[in-house]
């Protein structure tokens, strides 16, 4: 029986309705299955709301509190069990974009663009020391593995390492620009990398008296910076949309790891086999180091993801939505051990690599 004009086109949107009901539940069901960020101090400001912009955090080494810091001057202390505010820190003046906890636990440090590095008591955010440095801003600070060094970037064509028990300047390295963002220690605390405006990341061998080593290849400003576990491989992220590798210690041009259609402005290391990089398209990006496959992406953010940090099973992010969210690596990585160890394709472990993992006695 031939079915006439008016009869196909009513079974036509009676099919289309089943199959977008089908596609609606399998949307539903698939989201489910991954489960969603959980947003410290509850809900993300409403639209046109103004809130905190977020450029910092910082893990304590428990993976019981978090710092977050940004744009309205003030340092937060989270209680990451009970998701609440411990207690907000008043003293500085100006955007705070630095804050990191020292690694045995006891101190915090926050810096930013009124010059000043405040140091607080871990444990109940007591003030402790006010130090002005001789930069026109401060734009990172990283400690350490051993713990007796603090290096400090900013506005200012210099790395400062502090001796991190007085926090008085002990040495002055030479920066490759004005505008230094990120700056990072490998785990076993050989090699200092910074990078900054000019698109170019800097290393240092700490374990020997050599001039640094300048890679090349970001068109953009560098805004994170991550070594792999064995310190053979430097991966930076930029403003330019790329994400690169270079052979630690070796100068010359560094390699395009991974490219997006965004900036990239902040960068970390997820486990030994994992990357993270946050961008402008409000999305958390994800790689696998040994595979070079990119995971899917974190969504949930509604505002350019400015700062990451990572604990054993927690990644928490920050950004311009003035939200801070917390992903429970469990769910949003895939099936394997986060923490397996990983060749690194292209970048070879030659003997001037150690695989280590105690960190190299270094400014105590």
């Amino acid at each position: 029986m031939l079915l006439t004009r008016a009869e196909f086109i009513r079974g036509a949107i009676a099919m289309g309705a089943l199959l977008a009901l089908k596609k609606t539940a399998l949307a539903q069901e698939s989201s489910e299955s991954l489960l969603p960020p959980r947003t410290l101090g509850g809900a993300a400001p409403a639209p046109g709301e103004k809130g905190a912009v977020v450029t910092a955090l910082a893990m304590h080494p428990t993976e019981k509190r978090l710092a977050s810091a940004g744009d309205d001057h003030e340092v937060r202390l989270w209680d990451l069990d009970q998701g609440s505010v411990l207690r907000s820190l008043a003293g500085h003046t100006d955007w705070v974009r630095a804050v990191a906890y020292s690694p045995d636990g006891l101190a915090l440090v926050s810096a930013g663009n009124d010059r000043k590095l405040i140091t607080w008591q871990a444990d109940n955010g007591d003030r402790q020391r006010t130090i002005e440095l001789p930069l026109s801003g401060i734009a990172g600070l990283e400690f350490h593995p051993a713990g007796g060094t603090l290096a400090v970037v900013g506005f200012q064509a210099e790395v400062l390492l502090l001796d991190a028990r007085t926090m008085e300047v002990a040495a002055k390295l030479p920066a490759p620009s004005t505008d230094v963002r990120a700056v990072k220690f490998s785990r076993d605390g050989r090699f200092l990398a910074v990078g900054g405006r000019d698109g170019v990341l800097r290393s240092w061998n700490l374990t020997q008296e050599s001039a640094p080593v300048d890679m090349t290849g970001h068109t953009g400003r560098v805004r994170g910076l991550a070594f792999a576990d064995d310190s053979s491989a430097l991966f930076s992220a930029g403003e330019d949309g790329s994400l690169r590798m270079a052979k630690t210690g070796v100068a010359g041009p560094s390699e395009l790891f991974a490219a997006v259609s965004c900036k990239l402005q902040s960068l970390c290391r997820v486990g030994d086999r994992f990357l993270a990089a946050g961008g402008s398209d409000n999305l958390i990006h994800l790689w696998d180091m040994g595979t070079r496959q990119e995971i899917e992406p974190l969504t949930g953010h509604t505002g350019s993801v400015a700062a990451l940090c990572c604990g054993t099973t927690t990644l928490a992010s920050g950004g311009f939505d003035a939200a801070v969210r917390l992903w429970d690596l469990a769910d949003v990585l895939p099936e394997g051990p986060a923490n397996a160890a990983v060749a690194v394709p292209g970048i070879g472990t030659g003997p001037a690599f150690s695989t280590s993992s105690a960190p190299a006695e270094f400014g105590k």
